[in-house]
């Protein structure tokens, strides 16, 4: 299993920061790690279409390095799907979103977030487009 190699702790952490700040921006709403031991390590539902998503998780740190391996499949869910406890307008942080500024707080100053904004922008442009 890669992710128990040398070094490989400290490359899944920058995954994980980096999780992190997408899922701040909106890129990747939702992030699904699994624990059950399998070659499964989890699942991330971006709000991006398949190329751009294919895109962003090319240059995961952990992908990168041959840590971990991704596959892309493009899905659809229902209008105003969500997890529960997560209804739209239940927010502290208003419009419907989750207040994460508790998260952003610890990344706002990594050097990642400015290319990680750049693709947030594009996909809420992108989605707009699409609506």
């Amino acid at each position: 299993m890669l992710h128990s190699r040398p070094g490989a702790e400290k490359i899944i952490w920058e995954h994980a920061r980096r999780n992190f700040l997408l899922r701040a921006r909106g890129v990747m709403p939702i992030i699904c790690p699994i624990t059950d031991g399998g070659d499964l390590a989890g699942i991330g539902i971006f709000n991006a279409d398949i190329d751009l998503a294919k895109s962003i998780m090319d240059q995961d740190p952990a992908v990168k390095e041959g840590v971990f391996v991704y596959e892309a499949h493009p899905c659809r869910s229902f209008p105003g799907d969500c997890l529960p406890g997560e209804e739209i307008g239940d927010h502290k942080g208003g419009k419907g979103g989750a207040d994460l500024s508790r998260y952003y707080g610890l990344l706002k100053k990594d050097p990642i977030l400015g290319q990680i904004e750049a693709d947030a922008k594009f996909v809420r442009e992108s989605a707009k487009s699409r609506m």
